[in-house]
């Protein structure tokens, strides 16, 4: 629902195609298996070496922050053009906002990746933790992002009723799904309590 509702129509306008970038490539595929590549029971590599895993995760994430600053300059671009003012509604500025922590997430994973630089500051399992859970802050705040571009005059044109629900659902359920992920990769898991 959310990719045909993105998609744009033959004559391209940069704002549709921004939702057909970041909606289908960084929040659809890219930034969700970046994630999810850690996961035994969901992701596509589950019998791969971590090295490997590391590898896509990394891939991953620097594609979709190339998709998403693509996604931002067709927007910025559109914007130009019709000389309308940057960030004026709520999608904007947390957009904005998102773009700017993807950014330092990704920077921050070069420092997981290669934690040399770091070691005497920082434990690695701790870092490792941080990493995720500052991930699923950015990807909670993507989602945030994506469902206040769902209010858009664009997505209300295409999108009415119960299938607007649907698309907000969706979107929830993505990020419940990578909640859960990393919840259970990074909490504590509480010890078993002894029988008497």
């Amino acid at each position: 629902m959310l990719f045909y509702a993105s998609l744009p129509p033959l004559c391209v306008i940069p704002v549709q195609l921004h939702g057909a970038v970041v909606l289908v490539f960084q929040f659809g595929f890219l930034l969700s298996e970046a994630i999810l590549i850690f996961s035994p029971q969901i992701s596509i590599l589950a019998s791969g070496t971590r090295k490997t895993r590391v590898f896509v995760h990394w891939a991953g994430a620097v594609a979709a922050l190339i998709c998403v600053v693509v996604g931002l300059a067709t927007v910025w671009w559109n914007k130009e053009l019709r000389n309308k003012s940057h960030a004026t509604t709520w999608h904007g500025i947390v957009g904005y906002a998102t773009v700017a922590y993807l950014g330092m997430q990704c920077c921050a994973g070069t420092m997981v990746k290669y934690p040399s630089v770091v070691k005497n500051m920082v434990r690695f399992a701790d870092l490792k933790m941080y990493h995720a859970t500052s991930g699923l802050a950015l990807f909670t705040l993507g989602c945030v992002s994506l469902v206040l571009g769902m209010y858009s005059n664009y997505f209300n044109r295409l999108v009415t009723g119960t299938v607007w629900y649907a698309c907000v659902g969706c979107v929830a359920f993505l990020a419940l799904t990578m909640t859960k992920q990393v919840t259970s990769a990074y909490l504590q898991k509480p010890a078993p309590v002894a029988k008497k």
